[in-house]
């Protein structure tokens, strides 16, 4: 049995290594943890960049330096990034229909489009695209 790849969007990725209240009670969680014993949780390699970036402006901040933040969860078993492949890259600037410009998000879509992963995010205008594409999409 094939299984499906969850991939994570940036904010959730922090939320749920941080046990945001965020995601307290959401259906979600399920989903992540299941992910992870079958070893199908993901994020893109842009979530580092954009991470590193968030924590650099002083919009995030962690108990440790944001690298050491980084290295700790991908020590959980099961969780890993997706390289940003030419597909993806090529992808992300031909996305069907109507997409906003953030080049962060549209290689975050891209990413999940490709795998034909679900993409966990709270950003109402990915969520939107997703349900209007009939991309698998879940919100916290």
């Amino acid at each position: 049995m094939k299984t499906d790849i969850v991939l994570l969007d940036t904010h959730v990725w922090i939320w749920y290594f941080e046990g945001s209240a965020n995601l307290v009670g959401s259906p979600v969680l399920e989903n992540i943890k299941s992910a992870i014993s079958s070893s199908s949780l993901r994020i893109s390699e842009i979530s580092l960049w954009e991470l590193a970036m968030l924590e650099s402006k002083g919009r995030i901040s962690f108990s440790r330096d944001c690298l050491s933040w980084m290295n700790r969860t991908f020590e959980v078993p099961g969780f890993s990034t997706v390289n940003i492949s030419p597909e993806i890259a090529c992808l992300s600037c031909r996305l069907p229909g109507v997409f906003h410009g953030d080049p962060a998000d549209r290689i975050m879509a891209a990413t999940a489009i490709h795998l034909g992963a679900s993409l966990i995010t709270g950003d109402s205008k990915i969520v939107s695209y997703f349900k209007k594409n009939n991309y698998k999409v879940l919100e916290p």
